[in-house]
């Protein structure tokens, strides 16, 4: 039998659709009719039609041409074979639980509709959001189980979706009724819905979000088209269902104001190019209204703006001139906000204008900066071709200095070697000496030690002693003080045995001894005074005991304090394997003076023998054996029994440095804190391998906090990177015990709650930068079991919660508390084991529940991030584990795709810049090959050059040595030339010249 026909209207939607379709084939109720009925798509959506039902024989397909989906949902009416029938839109999601639910809710009550609640969800956003009208918020005050009809609902009817979508339909009601979708026109669900609402005798109400309501671009309500038109029809049409079914008169006033303000709402939506169209057609029926005599019953029942719409549109010959009027009456609505606002505005635009001012003188002054900048460019220029060339001189000076340094580090590699080897050997020596000379402090600190640790306990019995004397005068006094007490209260019982003998005579001659008798009774009152005054000397003795005990025993703690520095608390439970390791860590100290207090929390190991054999053979060991009760039970009772000045918390898996007590304790007396923290490293067993991590190392705080003395107050959001771990921490015990601090019994992770009551308690806080404790992981580990004991998660965040608000610092950390409870819960759902799912998620979805019903469900959604919010409402809106765990799957699988399509993304342009790089790369290497081979030419006319030069510098010489030859032949020839001239000055000046000149004549004629 098919239990329910599933009707489905399909036009152009082939990015949605296969999603669509999934959702209904994988319903957990497989009795089902899928009737697909194509409307003439001109896309892909039929190929996959026929795909599906070639995959699964319970999908029917239909193909006509473009009609609309009030046709094509009419004839899948007209095939449903199913006992109900429900519509489908090809864009939208179904929850896969979905017709099984509200199948077995619509049996259950026999019902001839059953409503349920949708979400919207913005594809292109990926963001859920919900809306009164699908959520029916309205109904959900309303409904409180079984069935009701329309006279029970009142104007709720108008609260309620119209679409067909989010109800079931009984087959048979829908065909005896003759209910169908009013074929041609848009926006027909309105229609269908009253004719189902006016004739439902049992409509039932199931209080769950079934339904996904995708939004997008491209569907038919969103893109303006001419079609919106038919919301003036769809309108009148509603009016006469309600004159039909008798209910008109009621629901006038809606009716009226409804329709006047969706169908201006839709003139406002339309496409432009519509708008004229659109406006006739409502103008002429607003016209038919008035000819009808009904203008007047509109008026009536209008209220302000629908009357002005009605009345504009009236009055109006174009859509032009109606836009233009509306447009002027919202004006005038908001025209005295606008006001005041304007005045706000011109304020600031004299501010602006003033700004303007010193923005166009700094924009004059950055135009002379761009001209000297551009003057500077020039000469930036000339400089670069300048360096350039330097750069091209000083390339092949590196040429040669790389030559010149590599056998300059062959050398210095030779020497650095001899270098080592002598530093080796000095680094030997002076560890051997350092090894001597700690060797002779150490035993030189021992004998000091030694000294004062014998005068210390010397002085130390002395005070005792003067102590315990005083003391003991103390309690003779007080013995004195007893004793004198003990005698008055003998006198007084005497004293009070002679009055009742006296009284017994007093009665029996009362009346002849008035007189004594109101003497005695005097005497009496006296007396009473005085054991009055007695007894009140007594309680003063009492309290001075009490006070004397009281300050004995401080006198006591302060003296088992000055003795014991530190008590260690330890609760030990099936550690046998680590045990060991953890009590050396704590036995072997450098701080000596400390109680070590191991509670076995009825360990079924040897933790037990372990721990006895350690009491044996150290003295300052306390052991308690105790039933099971849980880790808080067992630290509290430890707690309880410390006598120690300071408190530390240790778990007994774990291990600490040797000098761990020593250093935190001296720091917390140096600075006088309440507790003091300090850093942490991770050890896993498994590997033996330690890491730091920031959760434990606290870098940011001790960055922020440095060596001063802070309290919760100076940190800000920087409370949240203090590990809440009790072992990284030492407190002082009076401290605690002041502020009441425990840690909840019956529940893991219940370290958090101690550390937030000591952190909101403490006035004085210090932090220690050294990694003094180590914290072992291993695989068996409580806080990695993922257990049953995990859902203590849930309990520990609503406590951590209330801590924040006893405090009074709730407000200023709600967003990060809601987001840590929502994320932290979620990670221990997802840690835990399989077989415990169904019970966590119980409980969340039962918490958020609470949240919801406390009224608090805004509050978180306002504050929680996007994946926070994610899980807040799949919780809420989940059945089972499965459907809660297959939804975070689903959006964490598209988150996972939105950021691995955003690396593609960036890894394709990096991928481009790489090849532009390459390519430009490839350019510069064909560009250096070309300048190497045009320099290596350069070289070679060089060498030439030099060459040549070299010859004319030889021929140079060649020719000043001839032209210094010469010079000096020359220096020759006139020094010859001077002795010639002389010789023939002298010869002209002799006698033989003088006697010889007529023959010189005579052969000159000749």
């Amino acid at each position: 039998m098919v239990k329910i026909s599933v009707v489905i209207s399909i036009y152009n939607v082939e990015n949605y659709l296969e999603s669509c379709l999934d959702s209904i084939i994988n319903q957990t109720l497989s009795d089902i009719e899928i009737i697909c009925i194509d409307d003439g798509s001109t896309d892909n959506s039929l190929s996959i039609l026929e795909e599906y039902s070639k995959k699964d024989n319970r999908i029917i397909v239909f193909s006509q041409n473009n009609k609309g989906a009030a046709t094509s949902r009419n004839l899948g009416i007209s095939h449903a074979k199913g006992k109900y029938l429900y519509f489908m839109d090809a864009d939208d999601i179904l929850k896969w639980t979905a017709l099984e639910e509200t199948y077995n809710y619509a049996i259950k009550y026999s019902a001839d509709v059953v409503m349920f609640q949708a979400i919207n969800w913005v594809s292109s956003e990926d963001r859920y959001y919900k809306t009164d009208i699908y959520d029916m918020a309205r109904i959900v005050k309303f409904y409180d189980g079984g069935v009701f009809d329309y006279k029970d609902l009142d104007d709720l009817i108008f609260h309620i979706p119209v679409t067909p979508w989010s109800k079931i339909y009984k087959t048979n009601f829908i065909k005896e009724i003759g209910a169908r979708f009013p074929d041609g026109l848009i926006f027909e669900d309105n229609i269908f819905y009253w004719d189902v609402i006016f004739n439902a005798k049992r409509i039932a109400f199931y209080e769950k979000c079934l339904y996904i309501r995708r939004r997008h671009q491209n569907s038919i309500i969103s893109k303006g088209t001419k079609n919106f038109v038919d919301s003036i029809a769809i309108n009148n049409l509603m009016i006469d269902r309600f004159k039909k079914y008798g209910e008109f008169d009621k629901f006038k006033e809606t009716l009226y104001n409804r329709k006047v303000n969706l169908t201006y709402n839709r003139f406002v939506e339309i496409d432009s190019e519509f708008e004229e169209f659109y406006f006739n057609k409502l103008h002429e029926d607003y016209e038919n209204v008035v000819s009808k005599g009904l203008y007047a019953d509109y008026i009536q029942n209008l209220d302000n703006r629908n009357k002005t719409i009605f009345q504009y549109c009236l009055d109006s010959n174009t859509h032009v001139e109606f836009k233009y009027k509306m447009a002027y009456w919202d004006s005038k609505v908001t025209r005295s906000r606008l006001t005041n606002e304007n005045k706000s505005v011109k304020s600031k635009n004299k501010e602006l204008m003033d700004i303007n001012k010193l923005i166009k003188k700094d924009n004059s002054l950055i135009k002379d900066s761009n001209l000297v900048l551009t003057n500077l460019n020039e000469t930036l220029n000339k400089d670069i071709s300048i360096i350039k060339q330097d750069n091209e001189n000083l390339k092949n000076e590196k040429n040669e200095f790389l030559k010149e340094n590599a056998d300059l580090r062959n050398e210095k590699e030779t020497v650095l070697k001899e270098n080592a080897d002598l530093r080796n050997e000095k680094e030997t020596v002076l560890k051997e000496n350092a090894d001597l000379r700690n060797e002779k402090e150490t035993v030189l600190k021992e004998n000091a030690d030694l000294r004062n640790g014998k005068e210390t306990v010397l002085k130390e019995n002395a005070d005792l002693r003067n102590k315990n004397n005083t003391i003991f005068k103390e309690n003779i006094s007080l013995k004195e003080k007893n004793e004198f007490i003990l005698k008055e209260n003998d006198k007084l019982l005497k004293d009070n045995a002679f009055l009742k003998e006296n009284y017994k005579m007093v009665l029996t001659e009362k009346n002849d001894f008035k007189k004594k008798n109101s003497h005695l009774i005097n005497e009496h009152k006296s007396m009473n005074e005085k054991i009055s005054s007695l007894i009140n000397y007594v309680d003063e003795i009492i309290m001075e005991n009490n006070m004397l005990v009281e300050n004995n025993r401080k006198l006591e703690d302060e003296l088992l304090q000055e003795k014991i520095k530190v008590s260690v608390v330890i609760p030990v439970y099936n550690v046998e394997e680590f045990l060991g390791e953890c009590l050396d860590s704590i036995v072997n100290q450098t701080l000596k003076d400390i109680e070590i207090i191991c509670v076995n929390d009825g360990s079924k190991d040897k933790s037990l023998e372990i721990l006895n054999y350690y009491a044996a053979n150290d003295d300052r060991f306390i052991v308690i054996d105790q039933e099971n009760g849980g880790h808080a039970v067992a630290t509290n009772r430890g707690m309880e029994l410390a006598r120690g000045k300071y408190l530390y918390l240790m778990d007994s898996d774990d291990f600490v440095e040797l000098n761990t007590l020593e250093e935190a304790y001296n720091y917390a007396e140096e600075k006088d804190v309440d507790f003091v923290i300090f850093q942490s490293m991770n050890y896993v067993t498994d590997e033996d391998r330690y890491y730091k991590a920031e959760n434990y190392s606290m870098e940011k705080v001790a960055d922020f906090v440095g060596d001063s003395v802070f309290n919760y107050r100076d940190l800000g959001d920087l409370i949240f990177n203090i590990t809440v771990t009790p072992w990284s921490k030492l407190y002082r015990t009076n401290f605690v015990r002041d502020c009441g601090a425990t840690f909840p019994e019956g529940l893991i992770f219940d370290d958090n709650i101690f550390f937030w009551d000591v952190l909101f308690s403490a006035k004085k806080i210090a932090f220690l930068r050294k990694h003094l404790f180590n914290r072992r992981w291993y695989s068996y580990s409580s806080t990695t079991a993922g257990d049953q004991r995990f859902l203590d998660s849930i309990d520990i965040n609503n406590l951590m919660i209330d801590r924040f608000k006893k405090y009074g610092a709730f407000e200023q950390h709600k967003k990060t508390l809601y987001n840590r409870k929502v994320n932290m819960t979620y990670n221990r759902f997802v840690d835990i084991k399989p077989e415990f799912e169904q019970m966590f998620f119980e409980k969340l979805h039962d918490d958020y529940k609470k949240v919801v019903n406390d009224g608090y469900y805004e509050d978180y959604l306002s504050v929680l991030d996007n994946r926070n919010k994610s899980i807040f409402e799949y919780c809420l809106n989940s059945e089972t584990y499965i459907e809660f765990k297959y939804q975070m799957a689903f959006w964490d699988a598209s988150q996972t795709r939105k950021k691995k399509d955003k690396v593609i993304g960036e890894l394709q342009r990096e991928n481009k810049a790489i090849k532009n790089d390459v390519s430009t790369l490839k350019n510069e290497k064909n560009n250096l090959k070309n300048e190497r081979d045009s320099l290596k030419n350069e070289v070679t006319k060089l060498k030439k050059d030099i060459i040549n030069e070299n010859n004319l510098k030889n021929q140079i010489k060649t020719l000043k040595d001839e032209n210094i030859h010469l010079k000096n032949e020359n220096i020759a020839l006139e020094n010859k030339n001077n002795k010639l001239g002389k010789e023939i000055s002298q010869f002209k000046s002799s006698n033989s010249w003088k006697i010889t000149k007529p023959l010189r004549k005579i052969k000159k004629n000749l």
